[in-house]
């Protein structure tokens, strides 16, 4: 006698009435108060590769500061400053390069055109001990030569700089005409003309050529920070805290990085990664894995090249600044200031997921490595109802897979065929088999999800409708038809099959099964959950924080054996 169960929606053994309510039961939290990440600095890239900007325009958020301060960030991420902007609420800050403020590009030398900030300067070679002497120097020098002058800070230390050329034998020719004018003040001064530095700046009035200063740091790169204690400022739409770096790209764009502390960074990512309206104890606990992803993420691979850690999308962490901030985030952050998650007190890789759809995930089963902070747990606190993608169903086209396919380097004729392989052990998918008819290609794991496309595979808790592969008594013995099939029926008889449809009961009820393959010009998904299942839930921790468990509580759920740094029991 063969029990038939379905592969198609993975069912999961019934769990034992006591074992789940066990599992229900909050943990009892205990860790020692260890180091405090208040002060962390965290380096998030805005723009740069392809997303680079020929300029950056940054404006203080009416209210919040009274200017900018210019200067540079060092090797331990401490800002230094150089030269105070006061009063200048609107910077642009562009490579040093001829730059055309009407078009917002660059133009070649010897460009003629009113709107063209020229990049070659005339420098005067005496070196100024601090901001105060320079800006008298460049007062005097303008009202001695009556050229356009202003300050630069360079390799050499700070010098003035004298009008905005894009011919460099014009300002060649003007260097006797200085001289001579400024011989009352400097009667011993040399000049020289420079610009188009390899890790050069300038900083503009916003629309206008007026140069406010210029850095010329040779192996250092210009850093801006905001003038207040908690001044923001509007960049591309967004507000942020912090300042801003600027990688040497090229010379013709900027790379722009935000950089900000620790906490001032999860205020601009929480609102972006959950509802602000959830509960405190969620987006506390989301906070948490934020800051925890930030800290184990310092010079994630892959963006350590253009000089930050994370990024701002879904590779690593929406962030957005302080746009969607409100003062109950704010809060709940706060809460949670100067704490990450660790696991044998080492930060952990604090992954999360929008829903899981049951059962988070054993990390070999997505990624490779067995992370033992990362273990399956059930799931019974998700509405997926209320989820935006908790229930779903997709399909691809036969053409679009074998295309998908053989972009990824599968050499694959026309799909005619996919099927489940082998499913996890709490019931998910781990591997697919996708054929031609001829040759047939296992995806496995994440990979899986990558190759026929996340907007397809939105987790890997999914069926294939109508696929022709059916477990039967465990999770290994399988058969491709049902014609002669005995079944158990409601009253204990068995029934021997003779169509190819049988209604069966599965994890989530009753559903008619078709032995038809899943074949055809397209091919259909129906799944739970979204994302990929490692690590904490949001979905999940909603439902957590409803039923009254605590932000701290919910971490030591979803994360196996971690203690939380900087939390005082």
């Amino acid at each position: 006698m063969t029990l038939i169960r379905s592969n198609a929606s993975r069912l999961i053994a019934i769990i034992l009435i006591l074992a789940a309510l066990c599992a229900l039961i909050p943990p009892v939290s205990a860790a020692p108060a260890l180091t405090d990440y208040s002060n962390y600095i965290v380096r998030s890239g805005l723009y740069y590769g392809s997303s680079s900007l020929s300029a950056a325009n940054f404006q203080i958020v009416s209210g919040t500061g009274t200017g900018f301060t210019a200067g540079y960030y060092g090797s331990d991420r401490s800002f230094v400053p150089l030269y105070t902007l006061s009063g200048e609420t609107e910077i642009t800050v562009t490579r040093a390069n001829h730059y055309n403020i009407s078009s917002g590009g660059y133009v070649s030398d010897g460009t003629d055109n009113s709107n063209v900030v020229g990049a070659y300067h005339v420098e005067l070679e005496i070196s100024f001990e601090d901001q105060s002497e320079l800006t008298a120097a460049v007062s005097q020098v303008y009202a001695a030569t009556n050229y356009f002058a202003f300050p630069a800070y360079t390799s050499s230390g700070y010098r003035v700089r004298i009008g905005r050329y894009t011919d460099k034998s014009a300002a060649e020719e003007v260097i006797p005409t200085l001289l001579e004018r400024i011989a009352p003040l400097y009667p011993d001064a040399t000049m020289k003309v420079v610009g188009k530095g390899t890790n050069a700046y300038m900083v503009l009035r916003t629309g206008t050529k007026n140069i406010l200063y210029e850095f010329d740091g040779a192996s250092r790169q210009l850093g801006i920070q905001p003038i207040g204690s908690k001044a923001e400022t509007w960049h591309k739409g967004y507000r942020y805290y912090g300042g801003f770096d600027f990688d040497n790209t090229s010379s013709t764009s900027l790379a722009v990085i935000s950089v900000v502390k620790l906490g001032d960074y999860v205020k601009g990512v929480t609102p972006y990664e959950l509802n602000t309206s959830w509960p405190e104890e969620s987006l506390k606990a989301h906070a948490l894995c934020a800051q925890t992803f930030a800290v184990m993420n310092r010079n994630r691979s892959g963006h350590a090249a253009y000089g930050f850690d994370v990024c701002t999308g879904q590779h690593c962490q929406v962030y957005r600044g302080t746009t969607g901030l409100t003062t109950k985030i704010a809060n709940c952050v706060d809460a949670v200031a100067g704490m990450i998650i660790t696991y044998n007190g080492e930060p952990i890789n604090a992954v999360y997921h929008s829903s899981n759809g049951g059962w988070s995930e054993n990390s070999e089963n997505v990624w490779v490595a067995t992370v033992p902070y990362l273990r399956a747990v059930e799931d019974p606190f998700e509405t997926l109802s209320y989820a935006n993608n908790g229930l779903w169903s997709t399909s691809i086209t036969a053409a679009k897979l074998t295309n998908r396919l053989n972009a990824y380097g599968y050499a694959i004729g026309r799909v005619t065929g996919v099927s489940i392989a082998e499913l996890t052990e709490v019931g998910n998918v781990l591997s697919i088999n996708v054929t031609d008819g001829t040759k047939t290609v296992k995806l496995s794991k994440e990979n899986m999800r990558m190759v026929v496309g996340t907007s397809v595979l939105l987790s890997q808790n999914f069926r294939i409708v109508n696929e022709g592969e059916v477990y039967v008594n465990d999770d290994k013995t399988t058969i491709n038809g049902l014609l002669g099939m005995s079944v158990i029926n409601g009253d204990g008889s068995t029934t021997t099959l003779s169509s190819a449809d049988a209604t069966v009961l599965t994890g989530s009820g009753t559903e008619i099964l078709s032995a038809t393959p899943a074949s055809g010009d397209e091919f259909f998904f129906e799944g739970k959950g979204w994302g990929h299942s490692l690590g904490l839930s949001q979905l999940g921790s909603r439902g957590m924080a409803n039923a009254g468990w605590t932000y701290d509580q919910i971490i030591k759920y979803y994360f196996t054996g971690v203690q939380i740094a900087g939390l005082d029991y």
